[in-house]
């Protein structure tokens, strides 16, 4: 299973590299395609655990959506079924 990336991670990179000024020394098109990469993986790791979740077919697939996967990675958040 590919573990969904924490985006906070690329987003403390993204920081890092604009409040250290560096900005001008990378140039424009590096950061683009370092912006690109984060969304490109952010991505591919969402569509494939959607689709591992569509192979499964668990009891429920509103659990196993994206953005409620991107929560419970990011954030350390144990989501239960509520009945």
């Amino acid at each position: 299973m590919i573990i969904f990336h924490n985006i906070f991670f690329y987003l403390a990179i993204l920081l890092y590299v604009v409040l250290s000024n560096s900005l001008p020394r990378i140039g424009m098109y590096e950061f683009v395609y370092i912006f690109m990469y984060i969304c490109y993986e952010t991505i591919v790791s969402a569509l494939s655990f959607w689709f591992q979740a569509l192979k499964k077919r668990e009891r429920r697939l509103w659990q196993d959506t994206i953005f409620l996967h991107f929560i419970q990675n990011s954030f350390k958040i144990q989501i239960f079924n509520i009945n």
